[in-house]
């Protein structure tokens, strides 16, 4: 069933979904689509879907779009922006700056999701900045599809389980109130789905 099949026992229990959006949140952000469980064949650049106008500088040439924001370089770079500049939700040093002291290396979003920072004011207010912007992307591909649920997959989908909640709470937040928001599940295969996806679709075409 390719990427977006993985992952979805949960969702299975639940309903038979027939449209299902894959969100890969990598190095890029890429975006699929699945119809009863085949890929549809459609161009999507939904990472350059612009979330804030005149906002970051994206490698597209474009400013503000969801890329530049949720990707992994982004969530990195926004980390590492946030740890040298003072943020008014800091009181005390952040549990960031110790850990990436501790790693001498750069933190990642799989860092930043971690419970162990859950009650850390600098970490908070950055995971919710990211949930926010990726709740207003998956709020624009419903708007474009209507999928029954947006599978998150790619390296950034290691955060895990808190990173659906999460961004189901934010695009909850956005949703008109004529109908309950889809299903927002993490990729069994996670940073491995578009391996798993690529083996799918050469299946597919196999003959027999």
């Amino acid at each position: 069933e390719g990427e977006g099949g993985e992952g979805l026992d949960a969702a299975r229990s639940r309903e038979v979904l027939s449209l299902l959006v894959l969100l890969t949140l990598g190095t890029g952000v890429g975006v699929g689509v699945l119809h009863n469980g085949q890929p549809v064949p459609q161009h999507v650049e939904g990472g350059h879907m612009i979330i804030h106008p005149g906002g970051r500088s994206c490698v597209c040439g474009q400013r503000g779009c969801l890329e530049a924001y949720v990707s992994a370089p982004a969530i990195a770079r926004h980390i590492a922006e946030a740890l040298v500049t003072r943020h008014p939700h800091e009181v005390l040093p952040s549990s960031l700056h110790a850990l990436g002291e501790r790693e001498r290396r750069a933190l990642s979003a799989i860092d930043l999701f971690d419970p162990v920072h859950e009650a850390d004011p600098l970490a908070r207010f950055l995971v919710s900045e990211i949930c926010a912007d990726l709740a207003l992307g998956c709020l624009n591909l419903c708007r474009v599809f209507e999928p029954q649920a947006i599978v998150l997959a790619g390296g950034v989908s290691s955060a895990g389980p808190r990173l659906a909640t999460l961004v189901t709470d934010e695009l909850r937040k956005v949703w008109w109130t004529l109908s309950e928001p889809p299903l927002v599940a993490i990729a069994a295969a996670g940073s491995q789905s578009g391996m798993v996806g690529a083996a799918a679709a050469v299946r597919h075409t196999l003959p027999g």
